[in-house]
């Protein structure tokens, strides 16, 4: 797996753990699981969190970058819950963006990355999903979202495959 495609699945990785975190320890009115589960079903639920799994197991760990993000995640779990079980945009932005990257995380998890593309929709729906979170988030977070977002070369993300992106981001993101 390459740079690049470890840094756009960190993202995501980011979005698929405030998601995993809600429906293993679902707090006391959580508004995305019982929605969610209701509309799309458990399988659904049960689906993604496999998918998220393995990503954070064979792609984001075995690497600097995504480690990082990893880290990053699980020092601001408590927040990433609150952000995504609780707030109802956020959790419908967290599906929009799941459902956009899904089959790009599921080819590089195949050894398929070259056989999906990164769209602009993507790139323009994971932004927008990141300034929300930003927006909503405690000022902490909000300031390594900023930075960790400053990082990315966005644009020169659009039109290439998950592979090149994958490892485009990892020559140019620094982990640290």
């Amino acid at each position: 797996m390459k740079a690049g495609q470890r840094r756009l699945l960190s993202a995501v990785g980011w979005i698929l753990l405030g998601m995993v975190i809600g429906w293993l320890l679902p707090l006391p009115r959580v508004w995305a699981l019982g929605h969610f589960v209701a509309s799309m079903g458990p399988t659904r639920v049960a689906e993604t969190t496999i998918l998220f799994h393995r990503m954070c197991s064979e792609i984001l760990a075995p690497t600097a970058l995504g480690q990082h993000y990893l880290d990053l995640g699980y020092g601001h779990w408590n927040e990433l819950v609150r952000l995504l079980w609780y707030d109802e945009v956020m959790t419908e932005q967290t599906w929009r963006v799941i459902d956009l990257y899904t089959p790009a995380v599921e080819a590089l998890l195949e050894g398929r990355g070259e056989e999906e593309w990164v769209s602009q929709e993507m790139v323009d729906e994971l932004l927008y999903f990141l300034e929300e979170m930003e927006r909503r988030a405690g000022p902490e977070l909000r300031q390594i979202i900023r930075e960790e977002r400053e990082k990315v070369p966005w644009e020169g993300l659009v039109g290439l495959t998950v592979e090149e992106a994958w490892a485009k981001l990892q020559e140019v993101v620094p982990a640290d």
